[in-house]
């Protein structure tokens, strides 16, 4: 029997052989991998056995990272040193959040504001208040819908800016904690469903959702561990459908065809961090189960 690293070996031999058939330089390919700071080292492995291969000619990888979560002696940085070690040209781009400028751009470009000094005002609290971190920017301007320090006037076609409202309005300390007091603003049924796929991971189909979710007594928050229901124990799959898609309106998650999927990772963070720790496995089990 093969041992794993012959396994490995064959693997990799034939995904090389597999790129040298596509490529070519009248079909150059493109390959994006986001989220490299949780590649695991078979992947990575896979990634430089393809990078290195002097016979393919005609690929360009591109490859995402959170810098702050990579060290010296992460495995993504040791994969990158020995990448570099075979004379593998690499460039680096190092994407900064974004300028105070970019906020004015941003607002100025979808919220349709007639006066320039306010959209400059409202830039420079969103920006002080968010360090122009993207995620966070976008999830406080909708934070200052919700409390109405921005509210769009159907007779002006544009955006009222309350400046005062804008500058009292808190802001937690990171996106993930803005997330989490957006979420627990939701109704609860709708909080409960965005556990409930916060347990899958980024995303999940729907269909597929609708066999696990189970116990609702009007709210699909009953799909806790051990929770009876309602009728019957299960949750109708128009009554989820329609939690998901209220989600999806909120710009917390995305639907392409039957699947729904986290907008952002830290979303999913944030929606799996309120399942107290001790329930997780419960609710791992049942949907298991």
């Amino acid at each position: 029997m093969a041992t794993t690293i012959e396994a490995q070996n064959r693997f990799q031999y034939v995904f090389r052989t597999f790129v040298r058939a596509i490529v070519s330089p009248r079909r150059p390919l493109v390959l994006f991998l986001d989220d490299l700071q949780w590649a695991d080292a078979a992947s990575l492995d896979l990634i430089q056995v393809m990078v290195t291969d002097t016979q393919t000619q005609s690929l360009l990888f591109l490859g995402c990272y959170r810098d702050n979560e990579v060290s010296d002696s992460h495995i993504f940085s040791a994969a990158v040193r020995q990448i570099q070690g075979q004379k593998i040209p690499i460039t680096n781009i190092h994407v900064d959040n974004i300028s105070k400028e970019d906020v004015y751009n941003l607002i100025l470009d979808n919220l349709n504001l007639d006066d320039p000094n306010e959209a400059h005002e409202l830039a420079n609290v969103v920006h002080r208040k968010t360090s122009g971190t993207p995620l966070f920017v976008i999830q406080f301007l909708l934070k200052l819908v919700d409390f109405g320090a921005l509210q769009y006037s159907f007779r002006s076609k544009s955006w009222l800016v309350s400046s005062d409202a804008v500058k009292s309005c808190s802001v937690a300390n990171n996106a993930v904690d803005l997330i989490i007091d957006k979420i627990l603003r939701l109704p609860n049924e709708v909080k409960a469903a965005l556990k409930l796929v916060a347990c899958f991971g980024s995303h999940c189909d729907g269909s597929l959702l609708c066999l696990v979710a189970t116990g609702v007594a009007g709210e699909i928050a009953a799909v806790t561990p051990g929770g009876t229901g309602g009728e019957g124990g299960r949750a109708s799959d128009p009554e989820l459908m329609r939690m998901l898609e209220f989600a999806v309106h909120e710009g917390l998650m995305d639907k392409v065809g039957s699947v729904f999927r986290f907008s952002h990772d830290q979303i999913q963070l944030a929606a799996y961090s309120l399942i107290p720790e001790a329930e997780r496995g419960g609710w791992h089990l049942r949907i298991g189960t």
